[in-house]
């Protein structure tokens, strides 16, 4: 179970911090039900109400400073994904971004890498969509290292851009 004032990755939302641990947070809420009060520290900021047993909305803590750096060492040797044709690496992609671990967010990033070098030799053609997929993994890569770190958000991308090359 986590802890007030823990910091922690929530599903979709990023990283958040738990504020609070409470049953019945707001009149709407369910009774006898134990949530986390988190609070995401993206723009716009928001709080969310989390029902502590759900299962359905991954959480994990965030990562150390320590494991920050070993990330950064694991990085330029993670394998790219392998799609054979768009369909399979499109749901590599959704796979690896729905897992919400660093690692797979870094196989996003060095696919997209990747296949950028070959769309510069006009080999493959990079979709939207996989711009999107980078663009998501480096957000949420960059918000988790800054914290761990303790850099801002800009200097984390910067140290994810310089890492990949």
């Amino acid at each position: 179970m986590f802890e007030v004032n823990d910091y922690v990755f929530y599903g979709s939302c990023g990283v958040c911090r738990v504020d609070r641990i409470c049953e019945e947070p707001t009149p709407e809420a369910a009774k006898g039900v134990l949530y986390y009060v988190l609070t995401t520290l993206t723009e716009p900021k928001q709080t969310i109400l989390n029902p502590v047993a759900n299962e359905r909305v991954f959480m994990r803590y965030v990562m150390t400073k320590e494991e920050c750096e070993a990330f950064f060492a694991l990085l330029p040797t993670l394998p790219t994904l392998t799609g054979g044709n768009a369909k399979v690496l499109r749901e590599q992609y959704i796979g690896a971004m729905k897992s919400s671990l660093p690692s797979t967010w870094g196989q996003v990033m060095r696919t997209f890498r990747a296949r950028l070098h070959l769309a510069e030799a006009k080999l493959v053609r990079v979709t939207d969509a996989e711009r999107n997929f980078y663009e998501a993994a480096r957000r949420n890569l960059g918000a988790e290292i800054s914290l761990a770190l303790g850099i801002s958000q800009r200097e984390a991308e910067e140290r994810l851009h310089h890492a990949l090359d």
